[in-house]
């Protein structure tokens, strides 16, 4: 049995390009004859090939170019993929753009590239996780438009994230480190360790990765009061009582940090010669602050914001692979489950302000003149014209409003290929099956005490008094004027093949073709008031 063992201290990306770029260079001009290009092996196209044969447009990261400019995520090594841009959406999550197709963002955007870590596909709906990049073999983005052999989402173009296998007879050990710091913010380190561990030899391996990563925050929330100035475009004045609440609570400097744990394990059995079976379990949690956005009317890297804002972001991946020689054929057969779980609290004090400013007025009319057509302010008796953005509890009153937004993804897949290789002919034929689910909640604009904003007071509010006079009845478990929230259920099945003749040592022919039938099952809801 063969040990390995490695200790890696990784530095910043950059400080390795400036120190091995001038180098490089010189060893290019200097020794031209030397340097030689090592071959990359790829499997975007289902089959093994080197990457300079294949007629399509593919970019291939291996793993010591990921190593080298220090990736942790799909942002550090997308910007050297040339035609894909990648959409940070908060702390752990993003969407990935080919040849900037794109429908939308958020939960609601149809993706148009996909995203495969191994075998197991996990597009959906919206943004991505960010998977840290730990023990990965190496990255393939073939861009659109494609062929046959991907797909839903995989129009414009797909990224696959290929990790490292067990290794029979072989102990290895790698653990690598990392420290970096800035003059604007708190310092950020990472750890991983992986081990390779030989259970029965030439027959079963075990390979286990795990990691911590804490990225410092650099955006400071400074105290402020809430809004309390004039709405130029509609030429309403703020009430009078606005500008009186502060974020005292919410204070904090550094607020956009970051933690993210989790780990990989890998279990591979080589049942004989001709069939191998590997298991793979992976678990991802990211609990961040807030998004890395600033108010630049406030202050460079600096914000006014009153709810501790927060993200969490937790996904699992499990997968089943079976690889077998047949003789004839190859067969390579996968299952994969995926689950995500997001949670966003963001502040929107200073959006609700603006709506109440424009909206959240009296008229001198009394509400005897248009009863029952317009709710009438208590306090006054004039008709107040626009009372679902009253969300304080009078007309004149302040208040702060959050927004919790949770999403939910679910996704199972199988697929069965196989293929053939002949001096004239190569063949692939695969079967692919989906069931997926995505949903997501929003009680839009909820007003609270502040701080956690888990205190919530629209109950008694001039919002919440409209709704129980214009349906005559109580809703003693609404929290906000608005709501809305949305299941789609989603299945698909496809049959796919190709054929590829080679007419010559130059010139091959490609043939291929996919059937497939996609259904989707949507329940979406808006209600008023919200949070029943």
């Amino acid at each position: 049995m063969d040990i390995n063992n490695k200790l890696v201290f990784t530095p910043v990306a950059g400080a390795i390009a400036a120190a091995l770029y001038p180098s490089l260079q010189a060893v290019a001009q200097d020794d031209t004859n030397s340097v030689a290009l090592d071959e990359i092996i790829v499997t975007a196209t289902k089959r093994a090939m080197s990457v300079q044969d294949i007629p399509f447009t593919i970019q291939a990261l291996t793993s010591d170019t990921l190593k080298a400019m220090g990736a942790k995520n799909m942002e550090d090594y997308a910007r050297f993929i040339p035609s894909v841009n990648v959409v940070a959406m908060g702390q752990g999550s993003s969407t990935v753009i080919f040849r900037g197709a794109i429908t939308g963002a958020g939960y609601i955007a149809q993706s148009t590239s996909s995203v495969y870590v191994d075998e197991m596909s996990i597009t959906n709906t919206g943004s991505q996780p960010q998977i840290r990049m730990v023990d990965i073999n190496r990255v393939e983005a073939l861009s659109g438009p494609q062929g046959t052999l991907y797909g839903s989402d995989a129009q414009a173009g797909t990224m696959r994230i290929l990790t490292n296998k067990p290794v029979m007879n072989e102990f290895q050990t790698e653990v690598d480190l990392e420290v970096r710091g800035g003059s604007m913010g708190e310092a950020s380190h990472r750890s991983s360790l992986m081990v390779n561990v030989p259970l029965v030899e030439d027959k079963l391996a075990l390979r286990l990765v795990g990691f911590n990563d804490n990225d410092g925050g650099f955006i400071d929330n400074v105290f402020g009061h809430t809004p309390d100035t004039v709405v130029s475009d509609t030429g309403h004045t703020y009430p009078s009582g606005f500008g009186t609440l502060d974020n005292s609570d919410s204070v904090e400097k550094n607020w956009n940090d970051s933690a993210m744990d989790g780990y990989r394990a890998s279990l591979r059995w080589e049942v004989s010669d001709n069939m191998s079976i590997t298991f793979q379990t992976a678990h991802q949690l990211t609990d961040g602050g807030s998004w890395s956005d600033y108010d630049p009317f406030v202050g460079d890297l600096q914000t006014v914001r009153f709810h501790d804002e927060y993200v969490l972001d937790e996904f699992n991946m499990h997968s089943l692979v079976l690889e077998a020689d047949l003789g004839f054929a190859q067969l390579v057969a996968s299952a994969g489950y995926y689950d995500r779980n997001v949670e966003n609290l963001y502040d929107n004090t200073a959006y609700g302000h603006y709506w109440a400013a424009a909206y959240c007025h009296i008229d001198p009319y009394s509400s005897a003149t248009y009863y029952p057509y317009y709710f009438a302010d208590p306090a006054s008796g004039y008709v107040v014209w626009w009372p679902v953005y009253c969300q304080g509890q009078t007309m004149d009153s302040d208040f702060f409003t959050s927004y919790l937004s949770p999403f939910q993804t679910r996704k199972f897949t199988q697929e069965i290929r196989l293929s053939g290789e002949g001096e004239r002919f190569d063949w692939l034929l695969g079967f692919y099956y989906e069931d997926s689910m995505d949903a997501w909640q929003a009680p839009f604009a909820t007003p609270t005490a502040g701080g956690d904003g888990l205190t919530n007071t629209w109950q008694g509010s001039i919002s919440a008094q409209y709704y129980e006079s214009y349906f005559g009845r109580a809703f003693p478990n609404s929290t906000s004027s608005w709501y809305s929230q949305s299941h789609t259920d989603w299945s698909q099945k496809a049959v796919f093949g190709e054929v590829k003749w080679h007419l010559n040592d130059q010139l091959t022919m490609t043939l291929g073709g996919r059937y497939f039938n996609r259904a989707n099952d949507q329940y979406y809801l808006v209600n008023h008031p919200g949070g029943l």
